[in-house]
């Protein structure tokens, strides 16, 4: 492993064990409001690039508050628009991309368990559509904020009230986009195809810095060439090559804006065999070269959030954040 990938690693925090292991997944993703102290559910606000697929065993609920976020959920892919609401099932696969410019979301993730004392059902809830469309969407939408501020503030009694915001949020989703089913002991099951969809996307992530041939990947799913071809342009809808050229534009985006590397070294770390590539990739996903990315960026600097900027200072900024964006949306209006 070289100098300059050890440096890149520290800096995003990745460890190296991890790394080697097939586990690691650079993405541009910075989390403002987390609180452990909550075990079945959490809020958080994410400035995202890309997030490669994966699956959760929570329930997540996410408001697009800025962006137009291409979302694959069990490899059907959708753009969404400012204050469309998605549901995922949990172990349901989906990646996150976006490609002009990072997306702000709104998520939370919420345990299945979490109303099991008054309704056990909701352990077995399966999602009919991804998309919540509702009459009540700007009240959706209003509650959803509401949950987020207490979440912040954390004021007396605010875990009663965020769990008060939950409930009105899961009777309009079961209302509008699910259905249970009947047997109560049956759990959540992830299929065998997303367990091996997941395996696809962390094996390239972690190995994208190097070589990677589609026989390789095979004989560790234990599949022939032909078949894991087919299935990974079934799953993502890009081919294998396609796909590893992505995820090493994603990382070489990043380092164009973390790292004053030379742009033919930033190329050559993140696993292009020639600056070439390189410059097709960038060109394919935002019509302009790395050298043009980069300088869009000195007069266009972008704002980010620290992913550890858990202070008072940063609560206030996305409390201002949410307040434009109901006020932007004319939500407040309404209530």
């Amino acid at each position: 492993m070289t100098d300059r990938i050890l440096r890149f690693l520290n800096i995003h925090k990745i460890n190296k064990k991890t790394y080697r292991k097939g586990r690691s997944s650079m993405f541009k993703e910075n989390r403002n409001i987390n609180d452990s102290s909550l075990d079945n559910f959490h809020v958080e606000i994410l400035d995202l690039e890309y997030q490669p697929i994966h699956y959760q065993k929570e329930i997540e609920i996410i408001l697009v508050m800025e962006g137009s976020p291409i979302i694959t959920i069990n490899g059907q892919q959708k753009t969404y628009k400012p204050k469309d609401i998605l549901v995922i099932s949990p172990f349901d696969t989906h990646s996150i991309y976006s490609q002009k410019a990072v997306s702000r979301l709104l998520i939370l993730y919420l345990d299945p368990n979490f109303s099991k004392g008054y309704f056990p059902k909701m352990q077995n809830v399966r999602f009919t559509d991804n998309k919540l469309e509702t009459p009540n969407n700007h009240l959706f939408i209003y509650t959803f904020m509401e949950l987020a501020k207490s979440y912040i503030n954390k004021n007396e009694y605010y875990q009663l009230n965020s769990a008060g915001f939950i409930n009105i949020m899961l009777f309009y989703i079961l209302t509008d986009c699910a259905y249970y089913e009947d047997s109560e002991d049956k759990p959540y099951l992830i299929s065998t195809e997303n367990k091996r969809m997941s395996f696809i996307s962390e094996y390239i992530q972690a190995n994208s810095f190097k070589k990677i041939k589609l026989e390789d990947l095979a004989n560790e799913l234990d599949l022939s060439p032909t078949y894991l071809s087919h299935f990974i342009k079934k799953h993502l809808n890009r081919t294998f090559s396609d796909y590893i050229s992505y995820v090493r534009y994603v990382n070489a985006k990043s380092m164009i804006h973390e790292m004053n590397y030379s742009l033919n070294d930033i190329s050559a770390i993140v696993g292009f065999s020639d600056y070439r590539y390189m410059n097709k990739a960038f060109k394919n996903q935002l019509g302009m070269t790395p050298n043009e990315y980069r300088q869009k960026l000195i007069y266009q600097p972008l704002i980010n959030f620290n992913e550890n900027n858990n202070t008072p200072k940063a609560h206030k900024e996305m409390i201002r954040t949410m307040d434009g964006f109901m006020t932007k949306h004319g939500l407040e209006a309404h209530y």
